[in-house]
């Protein structure tokens, strides 16, 4: 789009009203438009200026691709988030993909989150006295019951 046809979209406003509410200085305002080149600073002041988006401005001018209004700086806009958009935005994503995790107390979670975090072996012995850590390097048959010894052979020395 030329200069005159975005000046066009921004204001109806004259190029003199323009420079006097946007603080360019008339004459330059008005050779900019006359020679249909105009710094991108300035196009952005005459935006701002009469409530205009600057990003829209440099699309329409050709500085810069539409793409760009599709793609958002995500950092930024959690800045620009106020607490209750944030907080709007976790309740939509909890009622979108419901997680059991949701349900339990912050205590609890934290309990199970230290849980996992410790790397060392469980020693505990299950219920029926069985203990996991006694047994760990061997999974082959019960090579005593092959050889014909009982229980009450448990002491012997082959």
């Amino acid at each position: 789009m030329k200069l005159n046809e975005v000046l066009a979209k921004i204001t109806s406003d004259s190029g003199r009203v323009m420079a006097k509410k946007s603080g360019i200085t008339e004459r330059t305002l008005l050779n900019q438009i006359s020679n249909q080149r105009m710094p991108l600073d300035n196009l952005i002041k005459v935006a701002e200026t009469y409530g205009y988006s600057p990003i829209r401005a440099l699309i329409d001018i050709g500085a810069i691709d539409e793409a760009w209004t599709h793609v958002p700086d995500i950092d930024a806009a959690i800045r620009l988030a106020d607490d209750e958009q944030l907080t709007d935005e976790l309740l939509r994503r909890i009622q979108a993909a419901p997680n059991p995790m949701w349900e339990e107390p912050v205590g609890d979670l934290e309990a199970k989150r230290r849980a996992k975090k410790s790397n060392k072996p469980r020693t505990d012995v299950s219920s029926d006295g069985y203990d996991p850590l006694k047994h760990a390097g061997y999974s082959g048959p019960d090579e005593d019951a092959m050889r014909g010894y009982g229980e009450e052979d448990d002491d012997h020395i082959p």
